[in-house]
């Protein structure tokens, strides 16, 4: 027999990601109703919900890394010409997206269900 989809209690709440044994509204937030993760879509759902806040994620620091690159390499810019400072400036806020990235990395809500 395969490796169970789902360990532990089986009821899930989309809002906090809190593991309750029994149906209704989560013990730990109070919203409700909870999602049973033993059911194979509400799986898909859950790991859906997590690649969309990945992608929020990263969509956001892309933003803040143009922002700051562009403005850290304003100078570059002005120095080095059209061509060139164009590169030290898309160089420089790749540089600060890895930064951002490992800085402010996200932790899966709902790592341990299995599709």
């Amino acid at each position: 027999m395969g490796v169970p989809a789902f360990e532990g209690p089986p009821w899930v709440c989309m809002d906090c990601a809190a593991r309750n044994d029994a149906a209704g509204n989560c013990a730990r937030c109070g919203e409700g109703p909870l999602v049973d993760a033993r059911d194979a879509l509400v799986r898909k759902t859950l790991r859906d919900q997590d690649d969309e806040r990945g992608r929020k994620r990263s969509r956001t620091l892309i933003v803040a890394a143009a922002a700051i690159g562009s403005i850290f390499g304003l100078p570059c810019l002005l120095l080095f010409g059209e061509v060139l400072g164009l590169v030290v400036v898309v160089l420089l806020a790749a540089g600060i997206y890895g930064v951002l990235r490992l800085t402010f990395s996200l932790k899966p809500r709902f790592g341990d269900v299995q599709p």
